[in-house]
């Protein structure tokens, strides 16, 4: 399934490429140029990613799983809807607490 998409993909890529080079071949150079250019930043910002990787596993500083980074972002918010809770109960016992049967 993956693969068969992969594969539609790069084939649509490749008539692009082609009509784009007939259309006009005046710009090929051009184009050429700006794919290379592409790849080559492309290359570099892989390999310094692989470089930091390596260096973090060295320090021996693990990335967050994305499990990590979903439990923290679950517990961020349950903290806020107790906080709002909180609050919520503090307005309403400070409304209750005001208007006593004294004051009327």
């Amino acid at each position: 399934m993956v693969f068969t998409f992969a594969k539609r993909i790069s084939e649509n890529v490749q008539r692009r490429i082609r009509r784009a080079l007939l259309a006009e071949p005046e710009k090929t150079p051009q184009r050429i140029a700006i794919a290379m250019a592409s790849i080559v930043l492309l290359s570099i910002v892989i390999t310094y990613n692989v470089l930091f990787e390596r260096e973090k596993q060295k320090q021996g500083i693990q990335p967050p799983t994305a499990m990590d980074l979903y439990r923290q972002r679950n517990a961020k918010e349950k903290l806020e809807r107790l906080e709002l809770q909180r609050n919520i109960l503090q307005i309403y016992r400070n409304t209750n607490t005001s208007t006593t049967g004294k004051d009327l």
